[in-house]
Parts: structure tokens; C-alpha cells; sequence
């Protein structure tokens, strides 16, 4: 299952979401950028979005507009790369977290 826009655009910042909404192609080039960007940090070639993850890629696409707008003040820019920088800890904390629990399972057990 792929990003499904409608299940972020309330978590977007009210500008990123207007802009979305206006341009459907950008929209779409941003959520394909999102999900290779999150299969890559997930380790993964097909992407399940759990609801948790909802959040982080909100942010992540978020950051990715910001990356081409104009004039952002510094604090927001500051606050974009901080989102970006904590959605990507979230999605890599998870994949390891996952990762270290396979390892551990002895027929089951822990």
C-alpha cells in the first residue's frame, strides 16, 4: 500500500497542504519521493504505511516542499529540517527495533 494522500494532508502544515492541493503533479512527484525515501530507510522494495507512520511522512513530505520554496524563515526552515531529521530516526528506530526482535526469536521464544 502506497502513501494515500488523504490519510496525511490534515497532519501538513496549512501551506503545504494548500499547495498540494492545487497542483496535482506535484503532489504525486512529492509522494513518490516520500516512499522511496522511506522504503530506502525501511530496507524494504514495497511499502506497508501503518498508521503510526503517518506522522513521520507527513513530515518528510513537508520537508520536501520546503526544499523548494522560496523564502522560509530560518526558524521554520530550522524546524523543517528538525521534523525531517526526527521522522527519519522514527522509521530507522523501528526497522532496527524489528530487526533485533527477528534475531532473538528461538522457535517462537524470545
Amino acid at each position: 500500500m502506497s502513501i494515500n494522500y488523504d490519510d496525511i494532508k490534515l497532519l501538513l502544515p496549512s501551506h503545504i497542504k494548500q499547495l498540494l492541493d492545487r497542483d496535482a503533479a506535484l503532489r504525486a512527484s512529492k509522494i513518490e519521493a516520500c516512499e522511496e525515501i522511506v522504503k530506502r530507510w525501511r530496507n524494504t522494495t514495497s511499502l506497508t504505511v501503518e498508521a503510526w507512520m503517518l506522522q513521520p511522512i507527513a513530515w518528510v513530505i513537508a520537508y520536501l516542499c520546503d526544499l523548494n520554496a522560496g523564502q522560509l524563515t530560518p526558524e521554520y526552515a530550522e524546524r523543517s529540517q528538525r521534523q525531517y531529521q526526527q521522522a527519519r530516526e522514527m522509521l530507522l528506530a523501528t526497522t532496527a527495533a524489528k530487526a533485533i526482535g527477528t534475531v532473538g526469536q528461538i522457535e517462537g521464544m524470545y
